[in-house]
This record gives structure tokens, C-alpha cells and sequence, in this order.
């Protein structure tokens, strides 16, 4: 499980447990190698962080994909 010194991994998965039960769909996604600035990761990994993160983002302002 990857760690980091600003978020433990357990934190994020009980966040995301949390609003799963409230009815929400979270999309938590936790790499080997990688903190939680993205550091560790290779390039195609940080680029999938990102795209996945922008159609969060995207989602949750009810924007479509371009």
C-alpha cells in the first residue's frame, strides 16, 4: 500500500468507505510507488492521475469531457 507523509493510505480509503456509505462515488485511486503528490510515479502513471482527477473534477462541477 503506498504511503506518504501527508496522507496515510488508510486515511484515504476510510474517507472514501465513508462517502460510499453516504451515497457518493468516490474514485480513489492508490498506485505502488507513489505518494500523495504523485511523486514516485512514472510519467504515464501521472498522466492517468491527472486525466482521472481532471474528469473528477469535471463530474463533480457537472461539466462534460471536451
Amino acid at each position: 500500500m503506498p504511503t506518504t507523509p501527508w496522507v496515510p493510505a488508510r486515511q484515504s480509503i476510510r474517507l472514501a468507505e465513508a462517502l460510499r456509505s453516504a451515497g457518493h462515488r468516490p474514485d480513489l485511486c492508490l498506485l505502488p510507488g507513489g505518494n500523495h503528490l504523485w511523486v514516485g510515479l512514472s510519467d504515464e502513471e501521472v498522466e492517468d492521475c491527472y486525466s482521472r482527477t481532471l474528469g473528477f473534477l469535471r463530474r463533480c462541477a457537472d461539466h462534460p469531457e471536451p
